[in-house]
């Protein structure tokens, strides 16, 4: 498979962008995520940003994991997102929006310059449900927490 594709890199992660705008973008087997983002035998990155087109929004996205597992949300790849989309599509925009699973995001450039801020949307905190465990080793004892998220 060949496909043009550019590399950015936010907060010391990088990240592929594949830019599906105005076409049909494809979704990716976690395999071949993996292969790409490999740093030896691919291209190298810490994940995968697919955009695609968007009714409520300037793009969407597809974000993988390196590993190729799929996650709703990436702070740092939306932030590289949206500074690809102001370079290559939307300059005059402010702001620029990005469709993501768990809502829109919005951000801007940073006096002009090349550092981009993304607004996220508050959040709902959810009761949740934790395991607790006392471990003894030796003399020592200790509690234990895990929580499944």
């Amino acid at each position: 498979m060949r496909f043009p594709f550019h590399k950015m890199h936010g907060c010391g992660n990088d990240f592929l962008i594949l830019d599906y705008l105005g076409g049909e973008a494809p979704k990716f087997y976690p395999s071949e995520v993996a292969y790409l983002c490999d740093r030896h035998y691919g291209l190298g990155a810490d994940g995968l940003v697919v955009l695609k087109e968007s009714s409520t929004a300037h793009a969407g996205w597809y974000f993988y994991n390196s590993d190729g597992s799929p996650a709703a949300m990436c702070g740092n790849a939306a932030r590289c997102a949206i500074r690809y989309l102001i370079d290559k599509h939307y300059p005059e925009e402010i702001p620029v929006s990005l469709e993501t699973e768990v809502g829109i995001i919005k951000g801007r450039r940073i006096d002009m310059g090349n550092e981009v801020e993304i607004t996220l949307f508050p959040t709902a905190i959810r009761s949740f449900e934790y395991d607790q465990k006392l471990v003894t080793a030796g003399e020592n004892s200790f509690d234990i927490y895990s929580l499944n998220t």
